[in-house]
């Protein structure tokens, strides 16, 4: 096992830390992980509950998309201290100053990122992902996947993922928690996070006029949750007649974009475009 460098750390102000997204010391790992640290001390994780998800296979050199990914590994060989009173002993993290996707479309340009990207998990099983996600200039039709996948060597332990539809242009706060026994009880061997950015377009997701968008009622928060978990045992499906009509169902009503959004999020390797255009055009009335 290759050896880790412990570092106590004060919540105090610090020398060194990085003063903009483009400062050269987010590639300094020691930085990087402090960082996160920093944010970690100022999170409120005590009501976290909601467990990893499998790793994607997106995050696989099989499976990723390189034309709309921006993957990045990072190596959690810093560890930190933690103070008693937030109960757990050690953490390790880090953090990204921006993943960034430019495409050069044919009425003009379109960029996303995940801007001051923070990860980490602690001893106690806890973990989070948090960053500024969002796009400028490009037509409708957007959406982001942010994951954070944990490994132990070459075991995938579990992952975090944030997926939303980027419309209008602007920024979002892409925060996610939880708490897992998998990161407790393999806390030690947790040597790795690779992170993966996919963005995409409106020319990778179902075109939606505005039209249709606007007069559909988006989902409750319960109701949205309900319908990716049901989504999710659709997609597991071997029936492919079954599959698509479950699947039909549940997007019955549903605008196209929010239709593509929950196929992502119930799984995020699936090809959410052609399954959405397929459920909404065959959707019972």
């Amino acid at each position: 096992m290759t050896p880790v460098k412990s570092y106590p750390v004060k919540l105090a102000a610090q020398g060194g830390m990085p003063t903009s997204l483009f400062d050269p010391r987010w590639k300094e790992p020691a930085i990087a992980a402090r960082v996160a640290f920093t944010l970690y001390c100022r999170s409120d994780l005590s009501n976290a509950r909601a467990p990893l998800v499998a790793v994607p296979p997106a995050t696989a050199t099989s499976g990723r998309r390189s034309d709309l990914t921006d993957a990045r590994s990072f190596a959690l060989v810093h560890v930190q201290d933690v103070e008693p009173a937030f109960g757990a002993r050690r953490f390790k993290g880090g953090s990204f100053g921006e993943l960034h996707r430019h495409y050069a479309l044919g009425n003009g340009a379109l960029n996303f990122h995940a801007q001051a990207v923070c990860f980490g998990i602690d001893d106690a099983g806890r973990f989070f992902l948090h960053a500024t996600v969002g796009r400028f200039d490009g037509p409708w039709g957007n959406d982001a996947v942010l994951s954070a996948s944990f490994f132990a060597g070459v075991e995938p332990i579990g992952a975090i993922v944030w997926n939303e539809a980027l419309d209008p242009v602007g920024d979002k706060r892409a925060s996610e928690t939880g708490r897992d026994p998998r990161v407790h009880s393999r806390f030690d061997a947790i040597d790795r996070c690779e992170l993966s950015f996919t963005a995409r377009h409106g020319k990778d997701v179902p075109a939606a006029s505005l039209k249709d968008e606007a007069t559909k009622p988006k989902l409750s928060r319960a109701r949205r949750s309900v319908v990716v978990k049901e989504l999710a045992r659709a997609l597991a499906l071997t029936d492919v007649d079954a599959r698509q009509l479950q699947i039909a169902k549940l997007l019955a009503g549903v605008g196209s974009m929010e239709a593509h959004a929950l196929v992502t999020e119930a799984d995020p390797c699936a090809d959410a475009a052609a399954i959405t255009r397929r459920a909404l055009i065959g959707s019972p009335t």
